[in-house]
């Protein structure tokens, strides 16, 4: 049965199917509640938005393989994975685990970006350079391997050299033949050693790091484990359950939402009225500014409002953006605002420079950037939004406000 035929039966299962689902999912949790013990423990990674950010783990990894870094590693960690990785590979390169392990790599110069290079290893001691280009959620693009081959054979002629090309699943390159494909399991399985055989030698706040490091590529990164093999068999089990709790899944952009409108309403009593508010928009007004003659709009181009001047948040994968916008109305009025805004910009901070016929944005402020969507949880970010809009409130909107209700 096709996956659209499997959605229109679906389509006809009663309420009463779907709740027998649920309950049996909450009942029938053995395998559920292992997932969750593995799941459960404090993660620093975690905690801090790591799981598949490619910055992080290359520098995390930077980290571990430079002996100067002060976790008392000095080469070990850089040497014995570059022995896993030849000799996995022994046949293709044209070094040794012999030749490795005699290495003393205590003079290798770890470098991040250079030449945009994720990570370079050069020990000119030894004359050898390992390159890394680490891939998690993304994929080669514009010959960049080539490119970088190209680079560092320039750069380091009579250099024995290693390219990497590290991926979730070692994945092959699809450009280039002489970078070897190494997979986060194997990072996992270097990382292990080094537990086993440094425990003993290295600092707990280190030996800690490293422990967290492995759980967190274990968990997220790697898909053949046991909470892989747990994840596909609760969702076999469970399947029609666990698809109605995702179409069900909370929105983002939806909590932003609501927690915007309900900021806005708290300032009720102070002159702030809330206008029209959609998933991506959220308008409000000053009560202050209906009686200034011209503040009316015959478009309806504020949804349901008739202002002419409305704030308006956007809420978009971009970000959360503040906006003072000159809507449709009259021309008089509209040029009055423009020229007052134009002669404040102190505090008017949008770089229009022309009055346009139906919108102008005069005041803008960033609340929640693309990146702090990325990498917050959901507290954080509301948090976020109440601090910014309480600068806001008690710094620019007042002046708005007054210089505005002056027209």
């Amino acid at each position: 049965m096709d996956k659209t035929m499997e959605k229109f039966i679906d389509s006809f299962k009663e309420p009463k199917a779907e709740l027998e689902a649920l309950e049996d999912f909450v009942a029938e949790n053995d395998e559920l509640e292992l997932l969750e013990n593995n799941l459960s423990g404090f993660n620093i990674f975690e905690a801090i938005g790591s799981i598949r950010r490619e910055l992080r783990h290359s520098d995390f990894l930077k980290f571990v393989f430079d002996p100067t870094e002060n976790h008392g590693l000095g080469g070990y960690a850089l040497k014995e994975f570059l022995k896993y990785i030849v000799k996995k590979n022994k046949s293709f390169l044209h070094i040794s685990v012999i030749d490795v392990d005699t290495y003393d790599l205590v003079d290798t110069e770890l470098r991040r970006e250079w030449k945009s290079i994720d990570i370079l290893a050069v020990s000119n001691a030894n004359k050898l350079i390992v390159c890394i280009e680490n891939k998690i959620d993304t994929t080669e693009h514009s010959n960049q391997l080539t490119k970088y081959e190209d680079i560092v054979k320039n750069e380091y002629q009579g250099f024995t050299k290693i390219f990497i090309y590290l991926t979730p699943e070692g994945d092959s390159t699809r450009e280039n033949n002489d970078w070897i494909s190494v997979s986060y399991s194997d990072i996992y399985t270097v990382v292990s050693k080094i537990i086993d055989s440094k425990s003993t030698n290295i600092g707990s706040d280190v030996l800690i790091l490293l422990k967290h490091y492995n759980e967190m590529v274990n968990r997220h990164i790697m898909s053949d484990n046991q909470i892989s093999d747990l994840c596909k068999k609760i969702y076999q089990n469970h399947r029609q359950a666990l698809d109605l709790i995702f179409e069900h899944k909370p929105d983002v952009f939806i909590e932003i939402k609501d927690y915007l409108m309900n900021i806005i309403t708290r300032q009720s009593n102070e002159g702030i009225q809330l206008s029209h508010a959609s998933k991506s928009s959220i308008q409000f007004s000053c009560k202050e500014w209906d009686g200034i003659e011209g503040n009316s709009s015959e478009y309806g181009a504020w949804a349901k409002s008739n202002k002419t001047l409305m704030f308006e948040f956007v809420n978009t994968v971009e970000g959360v953006v503040l906006k003072l916008t000159i809507g449709p109305g009259d021309k008089s009025f509209r040029q009055n605002v423009f020229n007052v805004a134009s002669n404040n910009s102190e505090i008017f901070t949008s770089k229009s420079k022309s009055l346009y016929d139906k919108w102008t944005m005069i005041y803008k402020k960033s609340f929640i950037t693309k990146k702090n969507l990325e990498l917050w949880d959901l507290e954080t970010i509301t948090n976020t939004l109440e601090q910014k809009w309480l600068e806001f409130y008690t710094q620019d909107y007042t002046k708005l406000r007054d210089i505005i209700s002056k027209l």
